[in-house]
């Protein structure tokens, strides 16, 4: 046989195999259970056989909402004896569960690349955020009486990143000092700028970090300038870029308490957002007058 006689075939991705699975396996067992005849007459049994039989063509997705939905009809899971919960089901005592589970408060800071920068590549603005728990202190104070904690919180975070900018990039740098229940991923393109924020966000507890034990910098195993590749019913598409490069600086903070919305506590956004310090309004304010 000549070369050119030769078929090539290509091997099938994990989406293709989980697919083909699910069409001869899985629907075998829903037809089976489901009591599904070939060529169904009544509204229902259509209905069902559209929702539950995976077809060829379905996403990732749409496979795993067709497994959950008949996984649910399996266990009658909707049909619950009366006075019976949910939660029974995977095991899980609610009340005990709420009991032994200490909820901290955490403010979420929020950084964002410039509008301007962005539309000059035709694009969304980037977007990155890191959490930090309050420390216990904090939290007891909120507890007992946060609406006068609020203020002096809000400032605090204020003055620690209001003049923070960094170079959003290629390189991970983990903080982790499980004690103190702090743990930080930051992508940066400057070390310094990892230790700013990390600095930043420990402030805001009274508190220094110590990056000769906590700091971690993973080496990169990839080329993140490089869009990396993937089978999609045999077609080879781009996957999207990770670790874009980007500049940031400081645009929000957000205190977040179980059981109420989350309270802005600062705004570093010409546009007013409700908060309690608002950065950029406040300085136009103070320009005007």
């Amino acid at each position: 046989m000549s070369a050119n006689n030769h078929i090539f075939l290509q091997k099938p991705s994990v989406t293709e195999l989980i697919n083909g699975y699910c069409r001869v396996n899985v629907n075998k067992a829903i037809i089976a259970k489901l009591n599904l005849v070939n060529k169904p007459t009544s509204k229902k049994d259509i209905l069902i056989r559209k929702i539950l039989l995976h077809q060829k063509s379905d996403t990732m997705q749409i496979t795993m909402t067709r497994l959950l939905l008949f996984y649910f009809n399996f266990m009658d899971i909707f049909e619950l004896p009366e006075g019976a919960e949910i939660a029974q089901i995977y095991g899980i005592p609610l009340d005990s569960l709420q009991e032994s589970v200490r909820f901290i408060p955490q403010i979420k800071i929020r950084f964002k690349e410039p509008e301007k920068e962005a539309k000059a590549e035709a694009r969304r603005a980037r977007e990155a955020e890191l959490s930090i728990r309050v420390s216990s202190t904090i939290a007891t104070e909120l507890k007992d009486n946060s609406m006068t904690q609020l203020l002096p919180l809000a400032q605090k975070v204020a003055n620690a990143f209001k003049d923070i900018k960094y170079e959003k990039g290629y390189s991970k740098y983990h903080y982790r000092d499980i004690d103190k229940n702090y743990k930080f991923s930051i992508f940066v393109v400057k070390e310094s700028d990892a230790k700013d924020i990390i600095g930043a966000a420990l402030s805001i507890n009274n508190d220094t970090p110590n990056f000769d034990q906590h700091l971690i910098h993973p080496s990169i195993g990839r080329n993140f300038k490089v869009a990396e590749k993937d089978k999609l019913f045999g077609q080879i598409i781009d996957l999207p870029y990770e670790r874009t490069k980007a500049n940031m600086e400081f645009y929000r903070a957000e205190l977040h308490i179980r059981g109420i919305e989350p309270i802005r506590l600062v705004n570093n956004s010409k546009k007013p957002a409700g908060a309690i310090v608002e950065l950029k309004v406040e300085e136009k304010s103070n320009l005007s007058s």
